[in-house]
């Protein structure tokens, strides 16, 4: 009996030492996750950035090839993980960036905005990080980014219920309508589609 309890003393006194190393491994793990991220992130800017132009259709096109190289190359369990890290630091930088060429009025930004936030949202989701784990991926400040973050949660939602009340179903994701939409009105008004 004495023995028993001395271990169980010595269990107890070893238990928050393994909590704690636990912890600290996992810390790391975090940190390590989200340098990782930023990486890839970093690798966006310096690949994509300079493409934003007239509008953002070649910036959109080039974090997509990113994505997709990453997608193609990602292979086993801890590839996997990698991957995920490599796409959400692509697609963080992507709503990012689209989100301050927004703010200059460039022609599809906001659109690519919001493509962005819905490929990272999930990411950022599946690797469990806080919205203050992403801020950590770039620098800039954290409490503008959290109100960004917020307004774009607002405008998905919008667009989300869009497409929902779209009685036509001919609505494409950002609640737009297609070309046979327009031409089927265009007859109705006996006029030429455009």
């Amino acid at each position: 009996m004495r023995v028993i309890r001395h271990r169980v003393q010595w269990l107890g006194l070893l238990l928050p030492v393994l909590m704690a190393g636990a912890a600290a491994a996992s810390g790391t793990a975090d940190r390590a996750g989200v340098a990782d991220i930023a990486a890839a992130a970093q690798r966006a800017h310096d690949t994509c950035n300079e493409l934003m132009h007239d509008n953002a259709d070649e910036f959109d096109a080039c974090l997509d090839a990113l994505d997709a190289e990453v997608t193609g190359k990602a292979k086993g369990k801890s590839k996997e993980v990698g991957a995920t890290r490599e796409r959400l630091g692509l697609a963080y930088f992507g709503w990012l960036g689209a989100t301050q060429w927004g703010r200059t009025g460039m022609p599809g930004a906001d659109e690519a905005a919001l493509k962005f936030y819905w490929r990272f949202l999930p990411l950022q989701r599946k690797l469990k990080l806080s919205d203050e784990q992403m801020c950590a991926v770039m620098a800039g400040d954290c409490k503008v980014r959290q109100a960004q973050l917020l307004t774009i949660a607002g405008r998905a939602q919008a667009a989300k219920a869009q497409v929902k009340t779209d009685t036509s179903g001919k609505a494409d994701k950002s609640g737009k309508a297609d070309k046979s939409d327009k031409a089927d009105k265009a007859d109705k008004a006996d006029k030429p589609v455009k």
